[in-house]
């Protein structure tokens, strides 16, 4: 009698045991994951900030030209080239976010995921255009006729291209960006919690 007692006692320690290592495991995975998912919203918010700061980087009005760029090259080729590495330090940025993005997708709502950056990626693709336009218009890639020289649609694209924001006012497509960037930041910061 006495070793069925022991016996039972040893079954009942053995299930006590593994019904704490089981919780001990899912609490574990539970950090693990909570851990992950805080890394992936930090990085996520600062590659946001940078795809951000390369925006306004690029929009930057001012071109300035070394004075050999002056003398081997014209103002035009200069300033595209200018553009150029402007565009391809934002493109580097938005690769990341991408990325991280995609992740995101795994770990939270998908669909969620995507009307949220979605409207910055636009705000990306939308750059690329106004820059390709802004030097068609000047005759970059091809010469043009007096049709093509519409000033309406020149300073619409300017508005893209540069960055009229003063200290105490943004234009309006600063204030675009800004927009979207503070609902990925609300969304983010409630994931970070």
């Amino acid at each position: 009698m006495n070793d069925i007692f022991m016996d039972i006692i040893s079954v009942l320690g053995t299930i006590f045991t593994l019904v704490i290592a089981w919780m001990a495991l899912k609490t574990w995975k539970k950090q693990l994951k909570g851990t992950d998912e805080y890394q992936l919203s930090k990085n996520i918010l600062k590659s946001t900030y940078e795809v951000q700061e390369e925006i306004k980087n690029l929009r930057y009005p001012m071109v300035s030209m070394s004075k050999e760029d002056i003398y081997n090259s014209s103002k035009l080729e200069v300033e595209m080239k200018i553009y150029a590495d402007r565009y391809a330090r934002l493109i580097e940025k938005y690769v990341i976010l991408k990325t991280l993005v995609l992740e995101a997708k795994v770990l939270w709502n998908k669909q969620e995921i995507e009307n949220l950056f979605n409207p910055l990626f636009s705000i990306v693709a939308e750059i690329n255009g106004a820059i390709w336009l802004h030097f068609w218009l000047r005759g970059a890639y091809s010469p043009l006729s007096n049709v093509d020289q519409d000033p309406e649609r020149l300073a619409q694209n300017d508005r893209i291209i540069y960055d009229t924001s003063s200290a105490n006012k943004e234009d309006e497509f600063s204030r675009s960006v800004t927009l979207i960037v503070e609902k990925i930041e609300l969304f983010i910061q409630s994931r970070m919690e």
